[in-house]
């Protein structure tokens, strides 16, 4: 594996604001320790750009797509963030193209873009009239999540020039989820779906608290590791015996019936409840921890959310 000894500028993913971030480069290091086996690299920068935009045009049209059926529905703010989306999306494909011409002269070449694009929206559920605002951003947090996963890959895999862009492009989709989780939480609390979180007394209950909820998916992610190897997905399954090991020390779980999406939904409600303590706290040294804790949770799930089916290079078959 290439090692990447200079970096573009660094942007920052944002747990709670700009004074509380967690550097792309360390989320990378860590979430790409052994990671698992994907088709072979893309071998150039011009392939790499092709598949970038291509990419960023998709994300546009679904989020476009999304914004009418919220709009459809009178949720005007979530449009208005989706049809904001979109735009960011569409700005982003003209950078790769102004990148390609400042790099080689030409636009990218839609041509080597030799793999069926990633089915990153869940289209059943994009099309349910049952739709809510909060899965329509589930939706759209799972899109940025295998993106950014992607993108990960191929910066620890790729020669240096490649891996230089793939790690610039991976810290635009952290930047983009981190917009789409807070988003997220918001229609989570206006849908009803659990109450906020009570904060804890002090940082000893926070610490007492972590430990309790870090032992519990300590158990459910080494049991769903099992059921994974037993089912013939390994990568998958020394990912999240990896997870499990970190969380609690290998701890291994009598349940053996866990579903991936069961592994995943402990990670997001960790996240989720340990980003909200540290957006409401006033105690620095709670906000800190919890910050640490979240940001910890959050290589986890990127980790795992991104490598779950996750068929961003899948072969093209043959005609």
């Amino acid at each position: 594996m290439s090692s990447i000894t200079t970096f573009p500028p660094r942007r920052v993913y944002t747990v709670r604001d700009p004074n509380a971030s967690c550097d792309v480069s360390r989320i990378r290091e860590i979430a790409m320790h052994n990671p698992p086996p994907l088709p072979p690299p893309l071998a150039t920068a011009e392939d790499l750009l092709a598949l970038a935009q291509a990419l960023e045009q998709e994300a546009a049209s679904r989020y476009q797509d999304l914004a009418a059926r919220m709009q459809g529905r009178g949720e005007a703010d979530l449009a208005r963030l989706f049809t904001q989306l979109a735009e960011v999306e569409g700005k982003h494909a003209r950078q790769v193209e102004s990148r390609s011409l400042r790099l080689f002269g030409t636009p990218p070449d839609p041509a080597r873009v030799r793999w069926d694009l990633p089915e990153n929206f869940d289209e059943e559920a994009a099309r349910s009239a049952s739709l809510t605002p909060y899965a329509a951003l589930v939706i759209a947090v799972r899109n940025e999540e295998r993106a950014f996963a992607f993108y990960c890959h191929v910066a620890a895999a790729a020669p240096p020039a490649v891996a230089a862009i793939a790690e610039d492009l991976a810290r635009e989709e952290l930047d983009h989820a981190a917009w789409l989780r807070r988003a997220r939480r918001e229609a989570w609390r206006r849908e009803g779906r659990r109450p906020r979180p009570v904060l804890p007394e002090d940082v000893a209950a926070l610490r007492n608290s972590v430990m309790v909820g870090r032992a519990a998916m300590a158990r459910l992610h080494a049991a769903l590791a099992l059921s994974l190897q037993a089912a013939g997905e390994a990568a998958l399954a020394v990912i999240f015996r990896q997870i499990a090991e970190e969380e609690a020390s290998g701890i291994v779980a009598e349940e053996s019936c866990p579903g991936v999406q069961d592994g995943l939904r402990v990670l997001e409600e960790e996240f989720e409840r340990l980003a909200d303590i540290a957006a409401r706290s006033s105690d620095s040294a709670m906000v800190a921890l919890a910050q640490e804790e979240a940001e910890r949770t959050l290589r986890w799930l990127a980790r795992a959310g991104g490598a779950w089916r996750n068929e961003l290079l899948q072969p093209v078959a043959p005609a």
